[in-house]
């Protein structure tokens, strides 16, 4: 919808459509061009991987076009068992994962295509969620929706699970170069940003705190950088790429932790389970379940992945 102008009136006419009935499962047309909408095109490289491309118009076909190959995956981590007076595991209070590389969080048994006039669908459906991938034909120009329907959390070990929604891009480098807070080198690491309330946004950079020395009381914890680099986003996650400055932002619904655990890549968590107290004054394992059913509640999810140039204002994303 355009923006409007002071004292300016406009009329828009509503009529309901009927979305076509054409479905086929992805696996026929992968590798084609399958959706677009706006100022955005889609081309799906498997189940999980795509090539997204944005362009000032639908029709351009210059090398301007932004291009870029993203993989979009839900994965997991378990979750620490507590141990009194020795180690406090993962709970409603902390992260604190057994590994620090996540694991895939259960298998796609089909897809599904659901192209309209105004709307095309992709229908991604697993053992332990479902996923709609929605592409609006005119309304958003670089975006997709990701609506997430994840199904109970099994709990089938002492460990809990930490599930993340991940997006993994193939051409965004966010390496950063920073002053080594103990010594005179430099430390090579990656960056992104959060946001603030939604007002501003906040460079943070991964394994680095400005003036702070991280310290690790535990030997067996020396390498644990995951759950030391997780910050609060409350609307929106990003990575920039320092010189072909695209950036992939990745939107949210609700409040959720997030980080750019490697190069290139972007996650947020987005449900969790554990089995034991972390010892911060809970008294109880984080285990919300559903009365009726018996098991971990399902919860519904709303995301937006937006492609864009990084001199694209972010607060106009946010807004």
């Amino acid at each position: 919808m355009d923006d409007f102008n002071a004292f300016e009136i406009k009329v828009y006419q509503i009529a309901t459509a009927i979305m076509s009935k054409n479905v086929d499962p992805i696996s026929d047309i992968v590798g084609k061009e399958l959706v677009y909408g706006g100022k955005l095109r889609v081309r799906f490289l498997s189940e999980r991987k795509m090539e997204l491309r944005t362009c000032d118009q639908v029709s351009s076909v210059d090398d301007s076009c932004l291009r870029e190959n993203v993989t979009l995956e839900y994965r997991h981590y378990l979750g620490r068992v507590s141990v009194k007076s020795e180690v406090s595991g993962s709970g409603a209070h902390l992260f604190n994962p057994i590994n620090q590389e996540s694991a895939p969080y259960g298998k796609v048994l089909k897809t599904k295509l659901y192209k309209g006039d105004f709307v095309s669908i992709v229908q991604i459906i697993g053992d332990l969620f479902e996923t709609k991938l929605v592409i609006y034909t005119h309304e958003i120009d670089a975006g997709i929706e990701i609506q997430t329907h994840l199904k109970p959390i099994p709990i089938d070990s002492r460990n809990g699970k930490e599930i993340i929604l991940s997006v993994t891009t193939e051409g965004i480098n966010n390496t950063k170069i920073v002053a080594s807070p103990d010594s005179n080198e430099s430390l090579k690491t990656h960056s992104l940003e959060t946001d603030a309330n939604g007002l501003f946004t906040v460079e943070r950079i991964y394994g680095y705190k400005d003036g702070y020395e991280l310290h690790y009381s535990d030997p067996e914890l020396a390498d644990a950088t995951v759950q030391y680099n997780y910050y609060p986003v409350t609307s929106a996650i990003s990575i920039e790429d320092s010189e072909s400055l695209e950036r992939i932002t990745l939107m949210n619904d609700r409040a959720q932790g997030g980080t750019s655990s490697k190069v290139g890549s972007l996650e947020l968590m987005i449900h969790r389970v554990s089995t034991t107290d972390d010892g911060c004054g809970s008294d109880e394992p984080l285990k919300d379940i559903d009365p009726v059913t018996g098991e971990v509640r399902e919860i519904d999810l709303v995301h937006y992945l937006i492609l864009s140039k990084g001199t694209f204002c972010f607060h106009s994303v946010l807004n």
